[in-house]
């Protein structure tokens, strides 16, 4: 009963802060009429991380932090950066759940390409505080332990994540899209935890066309608990194929219905997840890419 009451809370303050620079919606970093006179993007990711954010409140804030309209432009590469060009690891911790929960996949792919890529201490798993990503000869600063987690921790909410407004169960929903290039090694996921138990699945592109389309097939593997406590939103698994549109998919060798070709999903409702289906339908999933 608090929950809502706190939640419409929240938007009314954000709505007395919220201000335009033209078309920009720019929304402020913390509730103080003063915001900070050097500002970072850490306001912003906690903000993010709070799983409390419309879509269009992620997308305004992305926007505003790419670009110098709202204030100092704080995202380089997609990723929180200080004084123009220094990668900032600690700042970053939430920015790609926000991401996530608005399903801006490409931009989620961006900030952890350059996340792994230019904030970690070269050729090791080592995080500093922050590094010049325009030089990195510079010495960076001391180790972080909040930037060591960052790139483990994207890793599982790409092939697992549990969005928190509907409690849905999404599987592979930002994998990169090279992945699933026909003939490519299969994207193979196991144990994954989750607060329903523990998920698996593995996703095959053949080299080979059947019937001259191309084919994507899954093999989920949920625990028997799916039956009787399913999440709410069902699951949900996105086949982020280089090209083409889904047009058919069969599961357990049945035509399937529930999926769409605008989201690239296999929709799984929380009243089909059956001991039935868990068993026979859902280690064989073929989608079909006109």
């Amino acid at each position: 009963k608090t929950a809502p009451l706190l939640y419409r809370d929240l938007h009314a303050s954000l709505n007395r802060t919220v201000a335009r620079v033209g078309a920009q919606r720019c929304w402020a970093t913390t509730a103080e009429a003063a915001q900070p006179s050097t500002p970072t993007f850490r306001g912003y990711a906690e903000l993010l991380y709070s799983g409390a954010l419309t879509a269009e409140q992620i997308a305004d804030i992305y926007a505003a932090a790419s670009s110098s309209k709202c204030g100092p432009r704080l995202l380089v590469l997609g990723s929180p950066a200080l004084r123009g060009a220094a990668l900032s690891t600690p700042a970053a911790a939430g920015l790609a759940y926000g991401l996530l929960q608005a399903d801006m996949a490409d931009e989620f792919l961006l900030h952890y390409l350059a996340t792994s890529a230019h904030a970690y201490t070269r050729g090791t798993h080592t995080a500093p505080e922050s590094s010049d990503v325009t030089d990195r000869d510079t010495p960076a600063t001391a180790y972080t332990a909040a930037g060591e987690v960052l790139a483990p921790t994207y890793l599982k909410w790409m092939l697992c994540f549990e969005e928190p407004e509907t409690r849905t169960l999404w599987l592979a929903k930002a994998t990169p899209r090279g992945w699933l290039a026909a003939g490519e090694a299969p994207i193979v996921a196991a144990n994954l935890t989750t607060r329903y138990g523990r998920v698996s699945y593995t996703i095959t592109a053949p080299a080979a066309t059947e019937g001259g389309n191309y084919t994507v097939r899954a093999n989920v593997t949920l625990p028997p608990s799916f039956a009787t406590s399913p999440p709410d939103g069902g699951v949900r698994l996105r086949l982020r194929a280089p090209s083409g549109r889904l047009s058919s998919v069969s599961v357990g060798g049945a035509s399937w219905a529930a999926f769409s070709a605008a989201e690239e999903t296999v929709d799984v409702p929380a009243a089909k997840l059956t001991a039935a289906l868990l068993r026979d339908g859902l280690p064989r999933i073929v989608a079909t890419f006109a």
